[in-house]
């Protein structure tokens, strides 16, 4: 009777070993598919990305605040379907600003998340110019992208708009 009643007991914990295996490849299977999702939507969505971004570096280029902050609701509509937090929390500052200067500093730190994210995704469909100003925040600098390799400092506007220089070109990768 104990022999039979142990046996039971080992063929129980066998299934449950084996149930649990199985589970925990479904969940991994599940979260696979997830994760491939996510990734195809930001690659249908990259092109909106870059192309928002770029309107709100030229509403900051022309100094406009409204426009920068139009802007910045019409990048976060688009990146709101994304698991970018860094990206949406600097466009929410940007856009729930109306301080050029504030709005300035969100856009560095924006600039810089969107660097990351083109580095990394490689989801780009034409060449993007990573630019430079020596001169912004007091001559600490700040970066931006750009999709042209001309100069167009959003950190001045008219007041020094040509003020920096391209660091980088990051090209399209190649499948």
């Amino acid at each position: 009777m104990k022999t039979t009643f142990l046996q039971i007991i080992i063929f129980l914990l066998i299934g449950l070993f084996f149930f649990q295996c199985s589970e925990t490849r479904k969940s991994e299977s599940i979260e696979e598919q997830q994760k491939a999702a996510i990734d195809k939507k930001d690659e249908t969505i990259a092109p909106e990305i870059i192309d928002d971004y770029m309107k709100l570096k030229e509403a900051f280029v022309d100094a406009d605040p409204e426009k920068i902050k139009e802007s910045a609701v019409a990048l976060l509509e688009v990146i709101d379907a994304t698991s970018m937090p860094e990206i949406q929390q600097n466009t929410k500052e940007i856009a729930g600003n109306d301080d050029i200067n504030t709005q300035r500093i969100y856009f560095d730190s924006l600039s810089n998340n969107i660097y990351k994210w083109v580095k990394t995704s490689g989801k780009l469909q034409a060449p993007v110019y990573w630019q430079f100003c020596p001169m912004a925040f007091n001559n600490k600098g700040a970066y931006w992208l750009s999709k042209s390799e001309e100069v167009r400092n959003p950190y001045f506007g008219e007041k020094m708009m040509k003020c920096g220089s391209t660091k980088e070109v990051i090209e399209p990768q190649k499948n």
